[in-house]
C-alpha cells in the first residue's frame, strides 16, 4: 500500500501539471453580430449576420469592428483562436485583431490570413505577446479590423475565443519519461522484497 501511495503521489503531480484553463469564448456569430455593433469605417453597412457567422465584405479594407465586454475577463495563459473563412474575390492581405484592456491600451494579436482558404471555416490559434503596459487579466474588449488598404475584403468569421494553449511536444515526452521511472522504480522495490 506504501509503495501505491507514492507512485499515486508521484503520477497525481505529473497529471496535475497537465491542468488546464477553461476555454472562453469571446464573440460567437450563431445569428448574431457583434455585440454593440460599433462598424467603423468601411465596415459600416458591410457586415452581414448570417446563421452561424458573420460576413464581412467591402471594397476597402479602411474600417473595423469592436466587441465590449460586460466585465473585465482575465486572459492569462489562454491562445487566441479565430475561426473564419474567407470569401470569393478577397484580396486584402488579412485582418487586424486587437485586445484591449481596461486601462485602453491595445495589443496586437494576428493580422494575416494564415491557415484560411475559400474552401471551408479554419481556426488559426495565436499565443499572444503580452506587451508591457497591457493587461492581460483585465481585458474588456476587442476590434477586428481590416488592413487599411484599399483591396476588396470579403471574409466570413465564426468565431473568437481564448483557448488553452496545447502542449508541446516535448512536454508529452517528459511527462513519459517520468511516468518509466515511476514503473521503473516500483519493479525495482516489488523485486527486493
Amino acid at each position: 500500500m506504501k509503495k501505491l501511495g507514492l507512485a499515486g503521489i508521484v503520477l497525481g503531480m505529473a497529471l496535475g501539471a497537465t491542468a488546464v484553463k477553461a476555454n472562453v469564448t469571446l464573440a460567437d456569430f450563431n445569428g448574431t453580430g457583434f455585440a454593440n455593433g460599433d462598424a467603423f469605417g468601411t465596415w459600416s453597412g458591410n457586415v452581414a449576420i448570417g446563421a452561424t457567422f458573420v460576413t464581412i465584405a467591402g471594397s476597402a479594407t479602411e474600417g473595423g469592428n469592436a466587441n465590449t465586454f460586460f466585465a473585465p475577463v482575465n486572459l492569462s495563459g489562454l491562445d487566441i483562436a479565430l475561426t473564419a473563412q474567407l470569401g470569393a474575390g478577397n484580396q486584402a492581405d488579412g485582418l487586424e485583431f486587437q485586445l484591449i484592456d481596461e486601462s485602453g491600451a491595445r495589443m496586437s494579436v494576428f493580422n494575416s490570413w494564415g491557415a484560411f482558404n475559400e474552401s471551408t471555416m479554419n481556426t488559426l490559434r495565436m499565443t499572444p505577446s503580452v506587451p508591457v503596459g497591457f493587461d492581460i487579466t483585465k481585458v474588456t474588449g476587442f476590434e477586428l479590423k481590416g488592413d487599411f488598404g484599399t483591396s476588396p475584403l470579403h471574409v466570413l468569421v465564426d468565431d473568437v475565443s481564448a483557448v488553452s494553449p496545447v502542449p508541446e511536444a516535448s512536454a508529452y515526452g517528459m511527462w513519459g519519461v517520468g511516468l518509466l521511472g515511476v514503473i521503473a522504480a516500483l519493479r525495482r522495490r516489488k523485486n527486493v522484497a
